[in-house]
C-alpha cells in the first residue's frame, strides 16, 4: 500500500493546508496508478522537528513501513516529513531497509544512492536550521513585546 503523509505547522496559506498537501498526494497516486494508499495526517499545529514519539502518524507511518503494510511514501517536501537531522536519518534507515520508494512531490528520492542521500541530509540540516533560527526569532520577538510593555496572549478580565 502507498502512504500519503501531510503535516503543517501551523495554518498559513491556503497552498500549504492539508487540503491541498492530500489534494496533491491523490493526484500523484492517480497519475501512477496506485490504487491503495493510506492518509497519514498528522494535522495541523505539529513541529517537524518534534520527536517522532510526539508525531503520532509519522509513528505509525514508520510502523507500518516496518511491517511490510506500506511500499512506498509521498510527500509534498522533504520539510513536511522532517525538520530534524535526527527523524531524517532514522526515516531513512528504516525505507533503505524495507528497500521503500520515497517521493517528494514527483521526484523519487533513491536514498541507495550516495549523492541523492548527500542531497537529503544537507537539505534536512537546512529544515534544521531553519527551525531552529524560527524559534529563536519567535522568542526574541516575544521578549522585545515584554520589554516594550505590549501585552502576551489573552488580555485578563477584572
Amino acid at each position: 500500500m502507498h502512504a500519503i503523509y501531510t503535516r503543517l505547522s501551523a495554518e498559513d496559506e491556503d497552498s500549504n493546508s492539508i487540503k491541498n498537501q492530500r489534494f496533491e498526494g491523490q493526484q500523484f497516486a492517480q497519475k501512477n496508478n496506485i490504487k491503495k494508499y493510506k492518509f497519514y495526517d498528522e494535522g495541523e499545529g505539529i513541529s517537524g522537528g518534534a520527536n517522532i514519539d510526539d508525531r503520532p502518524q509519522l509513528k505509525q507511518l514508520i510502523s507500518d513501513i516496518n511491517t511490510g503494510r506500506i511500499t512506498s511514501v509521498w510527500c509534498r517536501n522533504q520539510n513536511r516529513l522532517e525538520r530534524s537531522q535526527i527523524t531524517f536519518h532514522f526515516f531513512v534507515e528504516v525505507v533503505k531497509r524495507m528497500n521503500i520508494d520515497v517521493y517528494f512531490g514527483d521526484k523519487l528520492a533513491d536514498y541507495n544512492d550516495a549523492s541523492t542521500y548527500l542531497q537529503g541530509s544537507i537539505i534536512s540540516s537546512i529544515n534544521t536550521y531553519q527551525r531552529q533560527l524560527q524559534g529563536q526569532q519567535t522568542k526574541k520577538a516575544l521578549h522585545n513585546n515584554v520589554k516594550m510593555g505590549k501585552i502576551q496572549g489573552m488580555i485578563p478580565y477584572g
